[in-house]
């Protein structure tokens, strides 16, 4: 019984690789279960470090690779591959065990099978936890490229784009517009009429106002407090310019704007002089004989209305009446009208080539004591004069067209500087009392005007006063108001300005002006 055992055992042992594989375990030196264990061991350890390896596999390529989905999904695969093969190398080998050590080694791979899948879902966890922070080095690696792109652009003379709003910039634009225009004033006689161009946007400078006044508020309103004080800034500095018309500036101050003289006078004392003139008692009678009442007008090429010019110099008692642009049937008409009943006494320039339009006229109600039909040569229409006695002085009452921009600035700016000569003793009755108005084609922002009254001893009857600008053109349409001072009665030492106003005639381009003066005396 006891040899038939070990046969069957024998038989056994060798009839299976358990057998086999016992003896091996046996030879080793330790128990068939041990080294299974150990064998599993191993294996599991090795599963563990070949997922933890493609693992980081994983998030080197989706680190390096341009397309992370593709360079995970390649790594995937290879491990699901590497994977099979080796859960097939093992089935094999285990296949090839005792039936005996079946269970045991099933429920060994079952538990390597568990901790690989352990181990798969840690390096799972792993690979997401690090691919987040992965991600967001990416994210900010690639802005940082694109910072380092744009600074090569940059560097490489790329332009880069403003950051400020294009409306700021436009405003900013016409701020430093209006202040080159506002310049214009500053320039000196002889340099302000290079083109006619220029000789008429220098006559708008008073206007720069409005503009200025536009860009301050909608600044402002914009929040851009660095426009709005510019704006401000030149507002107040256009301002200033005209302010002598509304206020009596300081002596220092009125001379350094280049403006001429302002005359002491109160308002009260003007008005009380300017009653005395009505000669209404025997004690303003010498009063009145010292007073005289101009109009001058420009009559647009003729078309001025005749009747219109004739009742006004009847309304506001007019003592001399100068017409510029007397052209066509314009003096018959005049005359129809009883202007000669009016102003016996008329002197027209004769007609030339340079005439601006038509020629000259002056007429008086007293008899001249000296006439001429051309005082100065002023490089346009003949300049007609009359002298008048009034209370024992000679005063010469001048009419004058300086040329208009448009037929030469050059002609402009010599015309200016001619009738600087009526004012010195070289000129028509000086160093007598000189009364010149007329439509002179300029105002206080010209340079070259304001030369002719500084160097001819004028001063200007509109702005002496203080009592506000005397708005001449245009006066053609209904729509727009005057808005420019270029019709001028002006005069030398020896006469006071009271009183002017200005009167809308029809049909003419210009409204008239009537100014009411005081003879003082001889300068």
């Amino acid at each position: 019984m006891a040899t038939h055992h070990d046969n069957r055992k024998g038989s056994a042992n060798n009839g299976s690789p358990r057998g086999s594989s016992s003896r091996s375990d046996s030879s080793r030196g330790g128990s068939p279960r041990s080294g299974s264990s150990r064998g599993n061991s191993a294996h599991d350890a090795k599963l563990r470090a070949e997922a933890t390896e493609d693992a980081h596999n994983v998030l080197l390529a989706r680190a390096l690779a341009p397309d992370d989905d593709t360079a995970l999904t390649h790594h995937t695969k290879n491990y699901a591959k590497n994977h099979t093969a080796d859960r097939a190398k093992n089935h094999s080998g285990q296949d090839s065990s005792h039936s005996g050590r079946t269970i045991r080694a099933g429920t060994s791979r079952s538990r390597g099978a568990s901790r690989a899948s352990a181990s798969r879902a840690s390096a799972k966890r792993t690979s997401a936890g690090r691919t987040a922070p992965s991600s967001r080095k990416r994210t900010a690696s690639s802005r940082k490229r694109t910072a380092r792109g744009k600074s090569s652009a940059s560097s490489s003379g790329t332009p880069r784009r403003s950051s400020m709003p294009p409306l700021t910039i436009i405003l900013w634009i016409l701020l430093a517009l209006l202040a080159l225009w506002m310049a214009m004033r500053a320039l000196p006689a002889g340099a302000d009429h290079a083109s006619p161009t220029q000789i008429q946007l220098t006559a708008l400078t008073p206007l720069l106002w409005l503009p200025l006044a536009v860009i301050g508020v909608w600044a402002l309103a914009r929040h851009t407090p660095a426009q709005a004080i510019v704006a401000i800034v030149l507002l107040l500095v256009n301002l200033l310019f005209s302010a002598g018309y509304a206020v009596r500036l300081p002596g220092g101050l009125n001379t350094a704007l280049g403006n001429p003289a302002q005359s002491t006078m109160s308002t009260a004392d003007r008005s009380a002089a300017l009653a005395l003139c009505s000669g209404a008692d025997s004690a303003s009678a010498d009063s009145a004989a010292r007073c005289v009442t101009v109009m001058t007008v420009n009559a647009r090429y003729g078309k001025a209305d005749a009747s219109a010019i004739v009742h006004a110099a009847k309304q506001y008692d007019v003592d001399v009446l100068a017409i510029q642009e007397v052209y066509g049937d314009l003096k018959s008409r005049l005359d129809e009208e009883g202007l000669g009943e009016v102003f016996p006494h008329c002197v027209l320039g004769a007609q030339s080539d340079a005439d601006n339009g038509g020629v000259n006229a002056i007429c008086s109600r007293a008899e001249p004591v000296a006439t001429t039909d051309d005082a100065v040569d002023a490089k346009a229409a003949h300049v007609p004069a009359v002298t008048l006695a009034i209370d024992g002085v000679n005063v010469t009452f001048v009419s004058a067209h300086v040329a208009s921009p448009h037929r030469g600035a050059d002609r402009w700016g010599d015309g200016l500087a001619a009738l600087t000569r009526l004012g010195t003793p070289s000129g028509a009755g000086a160093p007598d009392p000189v009364v010149l108005m007329g439509d002179l084609n300029a105002n206080l922002s010209h340079a070259s005007y304001r030369a002719m009254l500084r160097n001819g001893g004028f001063s200007d009857v509109s702005y002496e006063m203080h009592g506000g600008a005397h708005l001449s053109f245009p006066a053609s349409w209904s729509f727009v108001p005057s808005l420019l001072e270029l019709d001028h009665v002006v005069h030398t030492q020896g006469v006071t300005g009271l009183d002017m106003r200005t009167l809308s005639i029809p049909r003419t381009d210009h409204k008239a002006q009537i100014a009411t003066l005081r003879i003082d005396g001889a300068a």
